[in-house]
This record gives C-alpha cells, structure tokens and sequence, in this order.
C-alpha cells in the first residue's frame, strides 16, 4: 500500500464512509471499533463522521493511515509521514506501527532527526544501487546527517569527474 501525501479521492464520503469503503475493496474486515481506537490515538476520532472536503492537509492524512492500519498490507510505503504531523502524534504513530502485523513500512524523508529517531533501517540510493546501513550504527542524529552530506557530496564529486 502507499500512501502519497494528501492523495484522497471521494471527497464527498465522511472519514468514516471513506475508511468503511476502502477497507471493505481491500477484503479486510470492518471493526468500527479499531477505526474507533485508532482515530482517538492519533486525534481524529471527532472528525470522522465529518466529510472529508472539510478535512485539513494534516487530517487527510491521518485518514489514510487509519486505512492502512486497519488493512495492514505486508509493505507499507509512506511519502514523508512525520512532516505534516505534530511530534505527539508521530510518537503515537510510530507506536501503533509497532503494534501492527504489517511486515515492511518504508518511508521516505529528508529530515535525519526523523530517520534517526523513528528508522531502523537508511536506504540511501545512489546512482550505481541502493546503499543501506543500519541507524544503531550512528550515535546521534547529527552523526547521521554528516554521514548522508558526505555521501551526497562524494556522489557529486563523482559526477564531476
């Protein structure tokens, strides 16, 4: 599943009509009750029975994560999850992740304090292939960001020559 940033069609569905629906087309079972749960944990219980042309950037969102939290796809792609959230809910977030059955959540970023704190894994592509390390090798989120400058720089330098 992958989630793109503010990608919602059916405006005129509430949240809740929005959720009901795309988890029924993905063959997964409706418990209100998780929908429930999940839309208190991340602040949009209120708001679910509202329509979503109502619905902020930031709800939008959050709507689209209760769908995969609910569906819980094997791999989950995730366009810059943490930016449009505010840091208590993407503790949460992140916690709820933890708790699910979904194998491989993959999300792109450009902030080394989010990769930092919420990875476990930095893919780095470069023109030749994908470079991965692991984020416990890096003591700090600084250690981190020095790392992918000076890869960036190195990669450059390479294109110059």
């Amino acid at each position: 599943m992958l989630i793109l940033e503010h990608d919602i069609p059916f405006k005129f569905l509430t949240g809740m009509e929005f959720i009901k629906l795309t988890v029924k087309l993905n063959n997964t079972e409706v418990i209100e009750k998780n929908i429930q749960e999940i839309g208190k944990a991340i602040a949009l219980e209120n708001e679910l029975n509202h329509y979503i042309n109502s619905y902020s950037n930031r709800m939008k969102y959050k709507l689209l994560i209760i769908c995969a939290l609910i569906i819980q796809p094997y791999l989950l792609l995730l366009d810059e999850p943490f930016t449009e959230l505010d840091p208590v809910t993407n503790y949460k977030l992140v916690d709820l992740f933890k708790s699910t059955k979904i194998n491989t959540i993959l999300f792109s970023t450009h902030t080394a304090d989010i990769a930092y704190n919420y990875g476990t894994t930095l893919l780095y592509l470069q023109k030749n292939g994908v470079c991965e390390n692991k984020i416990s090798d890096f003591k700090s989120a600084n250690e981190l960001n020095s790392y992918i400058t000076k890869k960036m720089k190195d990669d450059l330098s390479k294109e110059d020559r």
